[in-house]
C-alpha cells in the first residue's frame, strides 16, 4: 500500500489535507482525508493529481490547462501516476487565471 498526502489532492474536487491511497501494483484505492499520522505515508507540499498512467508525458502547461479532466478519468482500480504542482495557488489554478509559469512546475512523484 502506498500513499500520498497533500494540503491540497484536486480529484473530482479539492480534498483539502487529504491522502491518495494506491495499492501495490500501482492501481488506485481512493482519496481520504487525513486525521492523522499514518505510517509510510509521504506528505508533499502542494497539489496532487492522480492521472491514469497512460498519459505519459505531462507537460506543466497541459496539466494546468486539463487538470481537471485529466483527474476525471481515474476510477477505482485505474493505474495512476502521481503528479505534484507546486508553486501555484490554488485558487488561481483552480480558477485557470495563474500566468506566472515561471515559479511553478509538475513533478511526477
Amino acid at each position: 500500500m502506498k500513499r500520498f498526502a497533500a494540503h491540497y489532492i484536486w480529484y473530482k474536487q479539492v480534498h483539502k489535507m487529504s491522502y491518495i491511497e494506491l495499492d501495490d501494483s500501482g492501481l488506485f484505492r481512493g482519496v481520504y482525508p487525513l486525521e492523522g499520522e499514518i505510517a509510510g505515508t509521504a506528505f508533499y507540499d502542494g497539489i496532487l493529481l492522480p492521472v491514469v498512467s497512460s498519459e505519459s508525458s505531462l507537460s506543466c502547461e497541459r496539466a494546468i490547462a486539463e487538470w481537471k479532466s485529466l483527474t476525471g478519468a481515474v476510477s477505482e482500480g485505474s493505474p495512476v501516476w502521481i503528479y505534484r504542482l507546486s508553486g501555484i495557488p490554488l485558487a488561481a489554478a483552480e480558477l485557470g487565471a495563474y500566468n506566472g509559469g515561471g515559479n511553478g512546475h509538475v513533478e511526477r512523484l
